[in-house]
């Protein structure tokens, strides 16, 4: 696959995961090769970009379907959602509560599969 079907896949992939939810061992395997496409898509990105934008962005990688227009405002308002619910909470560990939530919220009222920081950075502790 290249780049650009890459992209898609990552895109349709949403919809495919969930016309597959009844079976049980399709869809683990098509959110594994949901999860590996959009990593490939992160990395080459992040390869694209100049010193300046990387040092801008920072070192961690981000699901490429946040940067999608057909997805990004709802991602961006169930984010915003949620941080508003959780905000007072100032305990370690709360970054996995608020990631956990809004990848619930995506998925069972708006059928997107989010990857979060922890997804998409496995080597990378986060708290």
């Amino acid at each position: 696959m290249d780049a650009d079907e890459f992209r898609d896949y990552a895109i349709i992939g949403s919809a495919q995961l969930r016309n597959n939810m009844d079976r049980e061992n399709s869809r683990e395997e098509l959110e594994k090769r949901l999860f590996y496409s959009r990593y490939k898509i992160a990395i080459e990105r992040m390869s694209q970009l100049t010193k300046e934008e990387r040092d801008a962005l920072g070192p961690d990688l981000y699901d490429p379907i946040e940067d999608d227009p057909r997805f990004s405002e709802t991602i961006r308002a169930v984010r915003k959602r949620v941080w508003e619910k959780l905000k007072n909470r100032n305990e370690l560990g709360t970054c996995h509560i608020i990631w956990s939530q809004t990848k619930e919220i995506l998925r069972e009222e708006h059928g997107i599969i989010w990857f979060d920081p922890s997804d998409m950075n496995p080597r990378t502790l986060y708290d």
